[in-house]
């Protein structure tokens, strides 16, 4: 899956693009991976992101929209490929949110 964006890349546009965190696990030699239903917006592979608890800022990192098997398939879930994040920072209930390129 390349990405979940469906509309024109218009980067002058806020993207309100809102994921909750439901699981994190360590994919071996890919980095860490969080699954969540989408609750608002789009993203696409290479969207920056960074991860809220609450009002506090986590973490930022780049995305890599995933196809995630799991059995059953959960609708409406995907998972963004984080790289090399620290895990233990990692947890459900979390939110990731897209971050706006200042230079748009």
């Amino acid at each position: 899956m390349t990405g979940a964006r469906t509309t024109n890349d218009s980067r002058s546009q806020a993207n309100d693009f809102e994921l909750v965190i439901t699981d994190v696990f360590n994919l071996t030699g890919q980095g860490v991976v969080v699954i969540g239903p989408i609750t608002t917006g789009e993203i696409r592979t290479g969207d920056s992101v960074q991860i809220w608890d609450g009002d506090q800022l986590v973490l930022g990192a780049v995305a890599t929209v995933e196809l995630i098997c799991r059995r059953p398939p959960v609708p409406g879930e995907i998972g963004l490929r984080l790289g090399n994040v620290d895990i233990n920072a990692l947890r459900p209930g979390q939110t990731v949110r897209a971050t706006v390129d200042a230079q748009s």
